[in-house]
């Protein structure tokens, strides 16, 4: 059960996650008909997007609590993607790679594959932890990035103001 059900630590953020959740969803189904094409999901997407994934036997889990660890793992061992909205995919290196649950659209979709987005971010792929802490996640505390400049005296340019 990746990171177990933490909500002493978690518990705030997952909070005012599922408000932005409700309050985006509301505000686009009253302006769906006045604005245009706005994609609404919810849970009948998902459970269509489950029968498809049996009609077409392909394997998945679904996991009800943070399971990102276990996910990552078993994407690892079946040699298969992760589908999913979490950043924090980007932790680990996931199989083939990892797919934005929000970027299916009429059979095409957003893979993302550790190493070519290192190469693509000029960087190597064993520091993605360190950089999905930096920008934050759900195991990172708020503000993380910020504490880190002022703790390294970076002035307005980016630039070290130290040594």
């Amino acid at each position: 059960m990746d990171g177990g059900k933490n909500l002493a630590m978690k518990g705030e953020e997952i909070l005012e996650r599922e408000k932005k959740k409700a309050q985006k969803h509301v505000f686009t189904e009253r302006n769906f008909q006045a604005n245009g094409p706005y994609r609404v999901t919810g849970q009948f997407t998902k459970i269509l997007f489950f029968e498809v994934m049996k009609e077409e036997e392909v394997k998945f889990i679904v996991c009800d609590e943070e399971a990102d660890l276990m996910t990552a793992a078993v994407a690892n061992q079946l040699g298969g993607y992760v589908v999913s909205n979490d950043a924090d995919f980007f932790l680990y290196e996931v199989g083939e790679g990892i797919i934005n649950f929000n970027s299916f659209y009429y059979g095409n979709y957003k893979a993302y594959k550790y190493e070519k987005l290192a190469r693509c971010l000029n960087m190597r792929a064993d520091l993605f932890p360190l950089l999905a802490l930096i920008l934050g996640n759900d195991y990172s505390e708020a503000n993380f990035l910020k504490k880190i400049q002022e703790k390294l005296n970076l002035n307005r340019s980016g630039t070290y103001d130290g040594l």
